[in-house]
C-alpha cells in the first residue's frame, strides 16, 4: 500500500447516518475532516512501514495477526460486540467509499426485551444481534432477536433495521435510541473495526470502497 493513496479522515463517536442508504452522500463519517484534529483514543497514523500490519494498540490480536474475537466496544448508545468481521465480496454493491460490509460480519448490543414488555410489562433483557448477509445477490442487513433462528428485521441498509427496532425499544421507555445510526450500533463506524475490515481478505480490491488512513 502507498499511505499517500489513501483518504485520511478523523472520527468520533457520532449518530449520523453513513451507510447504504441512496440517501447518503457516503462522507457523513460521525467528524470529518482533511486534516486530523479529532482523534479516536491514542493518536497514531498509518506509514508506509506498518500499512500492511496490525496495531497491537488498537486492539489483541490473534498468532496470525488478526483481530482477537469477541470485540467490545463502548459507544454513546450502548455496548457493542463484534463477534464475526465476516469475508469481503468484491463485486459491486457491498461497499461504500467509506465502508465495506463483510458478508457474515455479526455483532449484539443488549437491550430492554421489547416483545417481553409489550406482552407481560417485563423489564428483562436480550440480545439483538446485527448482521449482514446476501440474499440473491443484494446486500441486506438482518437483526435477530436473542437465539430467534430467523431476522425479525431486515432492510438494504444498516439504520433502516436499526430504525425500525429502536422504534420499538423506544415504545418501551428505552431513551435515547431516537435518530440511532446503525453503522454505530453495528460497530461498524469505530476506527479499529474499520481498519480490522480493510485487512481482510479482498479488501484492497473492493470496486467502491477507498482505502482509509486511520486516526484514532
Amino acid at each position: 500500500y502507498n499511505a499517500s493513496g489513501y483518504s485520511g479522515y478523523s472520527w468520533q463517536q457520532s449518530d449520523d447516518d453513513d451507510d447504504h442508504d441512496s440517501s447518503d452522500t457516503g462522507y457523513n463519517y460521525g467528524s470529518v475532516s482533511s486534516g486530523y484534529g479529532e482523534h479516536y483514543s491514542n493518536t497514531r497514523r498509518w506509514q508506509d512501514s506498518d500499512a500492511l500490519t496490525h496495531d497491537s494498540s488498537a486492539y489483541d490480536t490473534t498468532y496470525d495477526g488478526s483481530i482477537c474475537l469477541p470485540f467490545t466496544l463502548e459507544t454513546p448508545k450502548g455496548t457493542v460486540t463484534v463477534h464475526s468481521l465476516g469475508v469481503v465480496y468484491t463485486r459491486e454493491g457491498f461497499a461504500t467509499a467509506r465502508n465495506i460490509f463483510p458478508v457474515g460480519y455479526c455483532s449484539s448490543v443488549r437491550f430492554i426485551d421489547y416483545r417481553e414488555y409489550f406482552a407481560y410489562g417485563s423489564q428483562s433483557y436480550i440480545d439483538y444481534y446485527s448482521k449482514i448477509a446476501d440474499e440473491e445477490g443484494e446486500l441486506t442487513f438482518e437483526i435477530y432477536v436473542g437465539d430467534d433462528t430467523y431476522p425479525t428485521f431486515t432492510g438494504s441498509s444498516a439504520s433502516k433495521v436499526w430504525g425500525e427496532l429502536s422504534v420499538k425499544l423506544t415504545e418501551c421507555q428505552h431513551s435515547g435510541l431516537t435518530n440511532v445510526s446503525g453503522l454505530l450500533m453495528m460497530g461498524l463506524n469505530d476506527p479499529r473495526i474499520i481498519r480490522a475490515i480493510q485487512e481482510l481478505p479482498g479488501a484492497e480490491d473492493s470496486p467502491e470502497y477507498q482505502m482509509q488512513e486511520i486516526t484514532y
